[in-house]
């Protein structure tokens, strides 16, 4: 059965690297980003980090929705620890950043390490912020112009990104 058949649309390779916040492509955020008056800007529901409207703040203020009360007590238990373990992982510019270079260095040779190095440096300038952007953004950056100074995707990172 085809993607037409079942009526869905694929974006194309231009359309998933054109960053888009509107679209929602530019990666996810951390679990537990909050405003500048301390109240949580996300809601996790049911494992899914969403954005708090103006509706979804007067039903739940604080960014927490009730687990489902059909789980039983193990489904739960299993439920919360996922939950924290992926509340413990950072945005995925700083997530994927940390596991891109790691790949980098181990695979040097590897043709698809420059644009994913550029990726990383893309992805900090337009991802959820977080304190260790930088860090990433900049080692990407690095690697990039060391390992690979001739590269089209170096030639495309002309900054890196706080």
């Amino acid at each position: 059965m085809s993607n037409a058949t079942l009526g869905v649309k694929f974006p194309s390779d231009a359309e998933i690297r054109e960053a888009q916040s509107i679209a929602g492509n530019v990666w996810w955020c951390g679990f537990e980003t909050k405003d500048e008056n301390g109240r949580p800007q996300r809601a996790n529901i049911y494992g899914e980090a969403v954005p708090l409207t103006d509706p979804l703040i007067q039903v739940y203020s604080t960014g927490a929705v009730p687990v489902p009360g059909f789980l039983s007590g193990e489904e739960r238990a299993a439920l919360d620890n996922e939950l924290k373990q992926l509340a413990d992982l950072e945005g995925a510019p700083v997530f994927l950043g940390q596991k891109t270079l790691d790949w980098a260095k181990a695979h040097p040779d590897d043709p698809r390490v420059p644009e994913a190095l550029h990726l990383v440096v893309h992805a900090t300038r337009y991802g959820c912020h977080s304190d260790l952007m930088g860090k990433y953004s900049k080692a990407a950056f690095d690697l990039l112009y060391k390992q690979y100074p001739t590269s089209d995707w170096t030639k495309q990172t002309p900054y890196w990104f706080n």
